[in-house]
Protein backbone atom coordinates (compact mmCIF):
# COMPACT_ATOMS: atom_id res chain seq x y z
CA UNK A 1 0.00 0.00 0.00
CA UNK A 2 1.22 3.78 -0.86
CA UNK A 3 -0.37 6.88 -1.30
CA UNK A 4 0.26 9.18 -4.50
CA UNK A 5 -1.40 12.94 -4.99
CA UNK A 6 -3.16 13.64 -8.20
CA UNK A 7 -4.92 16.14 -9.66
CA UNK A 8 -4.94 17.98 -6.22
CA UNK A 9 -6.49 14.49 -4.28
CA UNK A 10 -4.57 12.09 -2.46
CA UNK A 11 -5.13 8.39 -3.77
CA UNK A 12 -4.73 5.17 -1.05
CA UNK A 13 -3.74 2.47 -3.43
CA UNK A 14 -3.48 -1.25 -2.74
CA UNK A 15 -1.03 -2.89 -4.59
CA UNK A 16 0.74 -6.23 -4.60
CA UNK A 17 3.59 -5.50 -7.35
CA UNK A 18 6.37 -3.24 -7.47
CA UNK A 19 6.15 -1.92 -10.61
CA UNK A 20 3.66 0.62 -10.18
CA UNK A 21 4.97 1.80 -6.67
CA UNK A 22 8.63 2.43 -9.12
CA UNK A 23 5.96 4.42 -11.68
CA UNK A 24 4.58 6.75 -9.62
CA UNK A 25 7.37 7.17 -7.33
CA UNK A 26 7.66 11.06 -8.42
CA UNK A 27 3.90 11.45 -7.36
CA UNK A 28 4.20 9.69 -3.64
CA UNK A 29 2.62 11.60 -0.42
CA UNK A 30 2.95 10.55 3.15
CA UNK A 31 1.18 7.10 3.97
CA UNK A 32 -0.20 8.90 7.08
CA UNK A 33 -1.88 11.53 5.64
CA UNK A 34 -5.67 11.76 5.31
CA UNK A 35 -6.81 10.14 1.70
CA UNK A 36 -10.39 11.04 -0.72
CA UNK A 37 -10.23 8.06 -2.61
CA UNK A 38 -8.69 4.46 -2.53
CA UNK A 39 -7.77 1.86 -4.86
CA UNK A 40 -8.02 -1.92 -4.72
CA UNK A 41 -9.02 -4.49 -7.45
CA UNK A 42 -9.53 -8.58 -7.14
CA UNK A 43 -7.55 -11.19 -8.43
CA UNK A 44 -10.06 -12.04 -10.48
CA UNK A 45 -9.54 -8.39 -12.58
CA UNK A 46 -6.16 -9.01 -12.32
CA UNK A 47 -6.50 -12.51 -14.33
CA UNK A 48 -8.61 -10.99 -16.97
CA UNK A 49 -6.42 -7.52 -17.23
CA UNK A 50 -4.16 -10.37 -17.69
CA UNK A 51 -5.61 -12.68 -20.34
CA UNK A 52 -6.35 -9.70 -22.48
CA UNK A 53 -3.15 -7.68 -22.34
CA UNK A 54 -0.72 -11.34 -23.04
CA UNK A 55 2.64 -10.97 -22.81
CA UNK A 56 2.48 -8.34 -20.32
CA UNK A 57 3.67 -8.80 -16.53
CA UNK A 58 1.35 -9.10 -13.87
CA UNK A 59 2.81 -6.20 -12.53
CA UNK A 60 1.59 -3.81 -15.58
CA UNK A 61 -1.43 -5.60 -15.73
CA UNK A 62 -1.97 -4.09 -12.41
CA UNK A 63 -0.88 -0.28 -12.84
CA UNK A 64 -3.38 -0.55 -15.75
CA UNK A 65 -6.58 -1.52 -13.47
CA UNK A 66 -5.37 1.38 -10.72
CA UNK A 67 -4.78 3.85 -13.31
CA UNK A 68 -8.37 2.94 -14.77
CA UNK A 69 -10.19 2.56 -11.72
CA UNK A 70 -8.48 6.36 -10.55
CA UNK A 71 -9.54 7.52 -13.67
CA UNK A 72 -13.56 6.58 -13.33
CA UNK A 73 -13.36 7.88 -10.08
CA UNK A 74 -11.32 11.27 -10.53
CA UNK A 75 -14.97 11.92 -12.21
CA UNK A 76 -16.71 12.46 -9.22
CA UNK A 77 -13.66 15.15 -8.21
CA UNK A 78 -14.70 16.99 -11.92
CA UNK A 79 -11.18 15.03 -13.63
CA UNK A 80 -11.40 13.82 -16.62
CA UNK A 81 -8.30 11.14 -18.56
CA UNK A 82 -8.04 12.29 -22.15
CA UNK A 83 -5.42 10.19 -24.46
CA UNK A 84 -3.60 13.00 -25.65
CA UNK A 85 0.03 15.06 -25.02
CA UNK A 86 0.13 18.26 -22.79
CA UNK A 87 2.91 20.63 -23.22
CA UNK A 88 3.39 23.88 -21.10
CA UNK A 89 4.80 26.55 -23.73
CA UNK A 90 5.33 30.17 -21.63
CA UNK A 91 2.39 28.94 -18.80
CA UNK A 92 -0.39 27.98 -21.35
CA UNK A 93 -0.99 24.75 -21.61
CA UNK A 94 -2.18 22.71 -25.10
CA UNK A 95 -3.20 19.58 -26.05
CA UNK A 96 -2.29 17.44 -29.02
CA UNK A 97 -4.50 14.09 -29.47
CA UNK A 98 -4.42 11.85 -32.77
CA UNK A 99 -5.66 8.56 -33.48
CA UNK A 100 -2.79 5.81 -32.97
CA UNK A 101 0.38 6.51 -35.45
CA UNK A 102 -0.90 9.80 -36.75
CA UNK A 103 2.22 10.99 -35.02
CA UNK A 104 1.37 12.55 -31.83
CA UNK A 105 4.64 11.85 -30.29
CA UNK A 106 6.46 13.58 -32.93
CA UNK A 107 4.64 16.78 -33.10
CA UNK A 108 5.37 17.52 -29.35
CA UNK A 109 9.00 17.07 -30.47
CA UNK A 110 8.58 19.46 -33.05
CA UNK A 111 7.68 22.02 -30.76
CA UNK A 112 10.74 21.17 -28.05
CA UNK A 113 13.34 21.91 -31.40
CA UNK A 114 11.39 25.14 -32.75
CA UNK A 115 11.10 26.60 -29.27
CA UNK A 116 13.87 24.81 -26.96
CA UNK A 117 13.15 25.53 -23.19
CA UNK A 118 9.69 27.58 -23.83
CA UNK A 119 8.02 24.34 -23.85
CA UNK A 120 8.06 21.55 -21.19
CA UNK A 121 5.88 18.36 -21.67
CA UNK A 122 3.76 17.90 -18.53
CA UNK A 123 2.20 14.78 -19.96
CA UNK A 124 3.13 12.33 -23.18
CA UNK A 125 0.04 10.64 -23.25
CA UNK A 126 -2.69 10.47 -20.19
CA UNK A 127 -2.92 13.70 -18.49
CA UNK A 128 -5.96 14.16 -16.16
CA UNK A 129 -7.84 17.43 -17.42
CA UNK A 130 -9.65 18.98 -14.13
CA UNK A 131 -11.80 21.70 -13.80
CA UNK A 132 -11.51 24.07 -11.42
CA UNK A 133 -14.15 25.84 -9.91
CA UNK A 134 -12.55 29.06 -8.01
CA UNK A 135 -10.43 29.73 -11.48
CA UNK A 136 -13.35 28.95 -13.53
CA UNK A 137 -10.73 27.04 -15.91
CA UNK A 138 -9.49 23.59 -16.94
CA UNK A 139 -5.92 22.38 -15.28
CA UNK A 140 -3.84 20.00 -17.32
CA UNK A 141 -2.14 17.50 -14.80
CA UNK A 142 0.83 15.40 -14.78
CA UNK A 143 0.05 11.43 -14.11
CA UNK A 144 3.14 8.92 -13.76
CA UNK A 145 1.35 6.98 -16.95
CA UNK A 146 2.73 8.96 -19.71
CA UNK A 147 3.44 6.91 -22.33
CA UNK A 148 6.28 4.34 -23.91
CA UNK A 149 8.65 7.11 -23.71
CA UNK A 150 8.12 8.33 -20.26
CA UNK A 151 7.37 11.99 -20.83
CA UNK A 152 5.65 13.47 -17.37
CA UNK A 153 6.49 15.88 -14.59
CA UNK A 154 4.08 16.10 -11.33
CA UNK A 155 3.07 19.51 -12.35
CA UNK A 156 0.08 21.36 -14.11
CA UNK A 157 -0.32 24.19 -16.30
CA UNK A 158 -4.16 25.84 -17.18
CA UNK A 159 -5.35 24.32 -20.15
CA UNK A 160 -6.17 26.66 -23.27
CA UNK A 161 -6.55 24.29 -26.03
CA UNK A 162 -6.97 21.19 -27.37
CA UNK A 163 -5.71 20.59 -30.95
CA UNK A 164 -6.73 17.19 -33.07
CA UNK A 165 -4.13 16.11 -34.79
CA UNK A 166 -4.13 14.70 -38.62
CA UNK A 167 -1.44 13.97 -41.16
CA UNK A 168 -0.86 16.33 -44.13
CA UNK A 169 1.35 17.92 -46.76
CA UNK A 170 0.64 21.02 -45.58
CA UNK A 171 0.61 22.95 -42.41
CA UNK A 172 -2.96 24.25 -41.76
CA UNK A 173 -5.03 24.63 -38.83
CA UNK A 174 -8.85 26.04 -37.88
CA UNK A 175 -10.63 25.99 -35.16
CA UNK A 176 -13.11 22.76 -35.00
CA UNK A 177 -16.92 22.73 -35.08
CA UNK A 178 -18.80 21.64 -32.10
CA UNK A 179 -20.25 18.11 -34.12
CA UNK A 180 -16.18 17.07 -34.79
CA UNK A 181 -14.99 17.82 -31.64
CA UNK A 182 -17.57 15.76 -29.91
CA UNK A 183 -16.64 12.86 -31.79
CA UNK A 184 -12.85 13.61 -31.54
CA UNK A 185 -12.98 14.13 -28.15
CA UNK A 186 -15.59 10.66 -27.39
CA UNK A 187 -12.35 8.57 -28.95
CA UNK A 188 -10.19 9.83 -26.67
CA UNK A 189 -11.64 9.48 -23.60
CA UNK A 190 -12.51 6.13 -21.21
CA UNK A 191 -15.90 5.53 -21.33
CA UNK A 192 -17.85 4.99 -18.08
CA UNK A 193 -19.79 1.96 -17.70
CA UNK A 194 -22.45 3.09 -14.81
CA UNK A 195 -24.93 5.81 -16.38
CA UNK A 196 -24.10 8.28 -13.66
CA UNK A 197 -20.38 8.33 -13.97
CA UNK A 198 -21.33 8.59 -18.11
CA UNK A 199 -23.44 11.75 -17.40
CA UNK A 200 -20.87 13.46 -15.54
CA UNK A 201 -18.66 13.18 -17.94
CA UNK A 202 -21.05 13.97 -20.65
CA UNK A 203 -21.04 17.32 -18.15
CA UNK A 204 -17.55 17.78 -17.88
CA UNK A 205 -17.03 17.71 -21.18
CA UNK A 206 -20.25 20.38 -22.08
CA UNK A 207 -18.30 22.59 -19.38
CA UNK A 208 -14.96 21.86 -21.57
CA UNK A 209 -16.42 22.90 -24.58
CA UNK A 210 -17.34 26.56 -23.21
CA UNK A 211 -14.12 26.91 -21.52
CA UNK A 212 -11.52 25.16 -23.69
CA UNK A 213 -10.94 25.78 -27.43
CA UNK A 214 -10.52 23.34 -29.97
CA UNK A 215 -8.75 23.00 -33.04
CA UNK A 216 -7.58 20.43 -35.90
CA UNK A 217 -4.51 20.65 -37.57
CA UNK A 218 -3.40 19.35 -40.93
CA UNK A 219 0.68 19.05 -40.66
CA UNK A 220 3.57 17.14 -41.51
CA UNK A 221 6.66 16.48 -39.85
CA UNK A 222 8.27 19.71 -40.16
CA UNK A 223 9.24 22.69 -37.47
CA UNK A 224 6.67 24.55 -39.24
CA UNK A 225 3.59 22.26 -38.09
CA UNK A 226 4.73 23.49 -34.55
CA UNK A 227 4.61 26.64 -35.65
CA UNK A 228 1.38 27.26 -37.50
CA UNK A 229 0.38 26.05 -34.54
CA UNK A 230 1.68 28.07 -31.75
CA UNK A 231 0.55 30.97 -33.81
CA UNK A 232 -3.14 30.23 -34.08
CA UNK A 233 -3.09 28.34 -30.32
CA UNK A 234 -1.80 31.53 -28.77
CA UNK A 235 -3.44 34.59 -30.90
CA UNK A 236 -6.83 33.57 -29.25
CA UNK A 237 -7.78 35.25 -26.03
Amino acid sequence: MFQIKLAGIIIRIHNLYDYVKWLCDDFRVADKLPFEMEISYTEKELLLEHELLSGFSFGYCESNIIYRKICLEMLYHRSMVVHAAVISCEREGFAFAARSGTGKSTHVVLWRQAFGDKVEIINGDKPLLSFDKEKEEFIAYGTPWCGKEGWGVNKSVPLKAICFLERETDNHIREAEPKETLERLFSQVLIPVSDDLLQIELDLIDLMMKKVSFYILSCNASQDAARVARLALQSKD
